[in-house]
């Protein structure tokens, strides 16, 4: 799997930690199909002061799944594992659509 990483993720050495166990968790959830799947990873503020993890996972044919952690959240395993569950069956989801339309000929 291809990762990025944002400079305050790199730069927090418990948080880099973290991001680093949730991509072996998301790459043990992809499976043998992570080699052509890309996560993101990124910090921001959610507004209210908060720091929030924002994580989106993308495969080479432009499908694309976003969700996000409180950095503390990172330290739970089983949170992770549901969350990105859901969020590659979404972007499964978004595969069979495109190639039913491809076969149903709605380009």
């Amino acid at each position: 799997m291809k990762v990025s990483t944002d400079n305050s993720i790199k730069s927090d050495q418990l948080l880099k930690s973290r991001v680093r166990r949730a991509c072996q968790i998301l790459e043990e959830v992809v499976g043998p199909r992570s080699d052509s799947v890309m996560s993101d990873w990124s910090v921001a503020d959610d507004g209210t002061g908060f720091r929030l993890v924002y994580v989106t996972i993308s495969d080479s044919a432009g499908n694309r799944a976003e969700t996000h952690f409180q950095p503390n959240e990172l330290a739970n395993e089983d949170l992770i594992y549901a969350k990105f569950y859901k969020k590659w069956g979404d972007l499964l989801q978004q595969q069979s659509h495109k190639l039913l339309d491809l076969l149903m000929g709605k380009n």
